[in-house]
């Protein structure tokens, strides 16, 4: 079973944030990134006030949180900018993306703009049913998408939710032979 549609070049970016949402790696960074610039606020407010030695240290410091708590929500912008430069960038302008999956015995097969993916039915872990479509997470962190749209009806989206179980399902069972 086989379907496609054009893909916006937000829906692609939306798929990495979530990815990279869900990385421990990522969450780590971020967090170092976020101390890192408290640290060098809090030194450059505490260096640049002309009060006391203490006073300084104090500024310094609330200056330091203020720039840790809020940092969240301003690298979230940052990020997402930088994210979308890049797949602008790296997909050769803003799109449509044409995009295509299709479901065989043996692999789920994804084609994306000049992106060919084919992944084992035993690699993937989970079929994730959305609002937005449906979301296929494999056992090495990768995440793909396939849009509501892609979708004539809904009988098809449910034949091809079972379709894709049952290819997952037999991949486990001849796995656990």
């Amino acid at each position: 079973m086989r379907v496609e549609y054009d893909a916006t070049l937000d829906e692609i970016l939306q798929l990495h944030l979530l990815r990279d949402g869900e990385s421990t790696i990522t969450d780590r960074t971020r967090l170092r990134l976020r101390i890192s610039a408290g640290i060098i606020v809090a030194v450059v407010v505490a260096a640049l006030l002309p009060e006391s030695m203490l006073a300084r240290l104090l500024w310094g410091l609330v200056a330091g949180i203020i720039v840790v708590l809020i940092s969240p929500y301003t690298l979230r912008g940052a990020e997402r900018k930088i994210g979308r430069e890049y797949l602008r960038e790296q997909l050769g302008g803003e799109g449509p993306i044409p995009f295509s999956c299709e479901l065989t015995e043996e692999a789920l097969v994804i084609d994306q703009g000049e992106t060919h993916l084919r992944c084992r039915w035993d690699a993937v872990e989970r079929i994730e049913e959305t609002e937005e479509g449906i979301l296929l997470r494999t056992s090495s962190g990768g995440l793909m998408a396939v849009r509501e749209r892609a979708f004539v009806t809904p009988t098809q989206r449910a034949e091809f939710i079972r379709l894709a179980r049952h290819y997952q399902q037999q991949a486990r069972e001849e796995n656990s032979r």
